[in-house]
């Protein structure tokens, strides 16, 4: 799945609404998940924990599978089986761009 994150603004999201997601199906092909470092002793021992190259530096993420196109981590009816669920999914399809300070952080939606 491609990931296309945008601002939210006011203007275009003021009639928005969100529940959530039901099933965490559309994230079925995504081979790893960007983590916090907080997340770090929640996923020890759980999943392997990679640094990848991306356009902004290196980022840590888990590693959900390594078969392309397949998360080993959600099940074909789109639920969750592995221990623990990381934020960036909890959060999904919300998630915070950080910016020069934070006056600039931004809230984002997928």
């Amino acid at each position: 799945m491609p990931i296309d994150i945008k601002a939210l603004n006011f203007e275009d999201s003021k009639t928005a609404g969100w529940r959530g997601l039901s099933s965490y199906a559309p994230l079925h092909d995504q081979l790893v998940v960007p983590i916090v470092i907080e997340e770090v002793n929640q996923l020890n021992g759980i999943q392997p924990l990679v640094f990848v190259e991306g356009e902004t530096g290196k980022s840590l993420v888990a590693l959900l599978s390594v078969v392309p196109g397949k998360n080993d981590l959600i099940n074909a009816k789109g639920n969750w089986i592995g221990r623990y669920l990381p934020n960036r999914y909890k959060l999904y399809p919300f998630s915070i761009h950080l910016g020069v300070d934070s006056k600039s952080d931004t809230v984002c939606f997928d």
